[in-house]
């Protein structure tokens, strides 16, 4: 009778680890779709900005090169956080985990 409640009690805990790395694998690749994403949407938002302006004929086509390029220059400065994004995260459970053994180790 014990190892049967053993045996219920490690594979209930096996299947909340599956399903807590499934749960990480859906947030990582929601994480680099975002990232992708926002990569791309910054090379293209100051051209598509400036676009009707050269059509229209008011602006050279360097003059969108160079909004281009001071935009992008701008903006990936601005960037840090969602770039540096998984490397914060992994840092800030880091302190945690830290935090949580100092606190165990304390009151124990």
């Amino acid at each position: 009778m014990k190892k049967d409640t053993e045996g219920k009690e490690v594979s209930k805990r096996l299947r909340k680890v599956i399903e807590n790395r499934k749960e990480i694998n859906v947030a990582e690749r929601n994480l680099e779709y975002f990232t992708t994403a926002y990569s791309y949407l910054i090379q293209v938002l100051p051209v598509s900005v400036v676009a009707p302006q050269y059509f229209a004929g008011n602006i050279a086509l360097g003059v969108v090169s160079q909004s281009s390029g001071a935009f992008n220059h701008i903006l990936r400065d601005l960037s840090v956080i969602v770039n540096q994004f998984e490397s914060l995260s992994e840092f800030s459970a880091g302190t945690l985990d830290y935090t949580l053994l100092n606190v165990f180790l304390f009151f124990t």
